[in-house]
């Protein structure tokens, strides 16, 4: 499905509901530094509506630098389940298998054959959000606040701020150089 807003045609009888959503599949190694970690959660700010899934192997620990964020409360962790294997055909794709209730031969060798791994749900917490959103406010009103020339009442109605001016000027000659 790609992301343009056509309406399919779809037949009657076929579906009484469709939800259309997007989902991020990550796993532990993703995530190994911090700009990393700042990248994910830039991507949940940008995304809310998105679900970003962690899959990480059940015996390991989970990546240092994500376990920072959600200790610090920056990413919460609001689902976790258990019995996911990776798919014995496509590369970061896991399904949720149950060994009692097994419907194909290829279930029963991937549960014998491969790590189980726990799928974690990750959301902005709504302090991160917050905090993002004050530092996106603060840099656009520094940006809106750059012109040097002010039309408030002084001399003649027209005047200067020097300090902005000076940072303009610098500003103008290293695009120059």
């Amino acid at each position: 499905m790609s992301d343009s807003e056509e309406i399919p045609d779809i037949p009657d009888d076929l579906f009484t509901r469709v939800k259309r959503s997007r989902f991020w599949v990550l796993e532990n190694a993703d995530l190994e530094d911090q700009k990393e970690v700042s990248d994910l959660v830039a991507r949940l700010y940008d995304y809310p509506d998105d679900d970003f899934y962690l899959f990480k192997q059940h015996d390991v620990s989970t990546n240092r630098h994500l376990q920072a964020a959600v200790d610090a409360e920056v990413i919460l962790l609001t689902e976790w389940q258990l019995n996911y294997y990776p798919h014995p055909q496509f590369k970061r794709d896991y399904v949720q298998l149950d060994k009692h209730r097994i419907n194909w031969d290829w279930e029963r060798e991937v549960i014998a054959n491969s790590p189980m791994y726990v799928r974690f749900e990750l959301k902005l917490s709504p302090k991160a959000r917050r905090a993002l959103e004050h530092q996106q406010l603060i840099a656009a009103q520094k940006h809106a606040d750059r012109n040097p020339v002010e039309l408030k009442p002084n001399f003649m109605g027209l005047g200067i701020d020097v300090y902005k001016a000076l940072d303009w000027l610098r500003n103008a000659f290293r695009k120059s150089e």
